[in-house]
């Protein structure tokens, strides 16, 4: 929770979310927790229950992705290389809505998640999280196989370490 990953604009984007439940749950902390947990506090309606999970090892982070259904991942920083947290989410299944700054548009697009502006209006957040909330069934089994597939077929780090040592045996 720093500046850079504009957490307080998915807590705007939820406060506009009238009709859906949602649990969000945030892992991570950092300078500006207390401010965001504040705004959630002060703006998220009784549809919305937020849950700061703090710092966490990675392997629990995996663990939790494994007992725990997300429908989806959300990164709207203003700046990214290729984000491991959206590739991490990906190998899950989980579709993203992500901000198209950075090496984000190589992973995060309209098959796989929401590929957002790169400043992008609460509202344009908000739509991303509706849109996922309304896609059938089918479709959001659709997303959850793009996010897979890309994370399996880009990032997948055996798959890559194999690749990788094998072209520099070539060498």
């Amino acid at each position: 929770l720093i500046p850079l990953k504009r957490v307080n604009l998915i807590v705007e984007a939820l406060s506009l979310i009238k009709k859906i439940n949602i649990d969000w749950y945030h892992f991570g902390d950092g300078i500006e927790l207390e401010k965001v947990k504040e705004q959630a506090l002060n703006v998220l309606l009784g549809n919305v229950d937020s849950h700061f999970m703090g710092r966490i090892q990675n392997t629990e982070l995996m663990t939790w992705y494994e007992q725990n259904p997300v429908d989806v991942f959300i990164n709207v920083s203003t700046s990214e290389g290729v984000p491991v947290s959206i590739m991490e989410a990906m190998s899950f299944g989980i579709p993203c809505i992500a901000t198209a700054v950075g090496g984000t548009p190589e992973i995060v697009n309209n098959e796989n998640g929401w590929l957002l502006s790169e400043n992008p209006t609460t509202e344009e957040v908000r739509n991303a999280i509706e849109s996922n909330y309304s896609l059938s069934d089918s479709d959001k089994k659709r997303k959850r196989e793009a996010a897979h597939m890309t994370w399996k077929n880009e990032y997948n780090a055996e798959k890559n370490y194999a690749a990788f040592f094998s072209e520099i045996e070539q060498l």
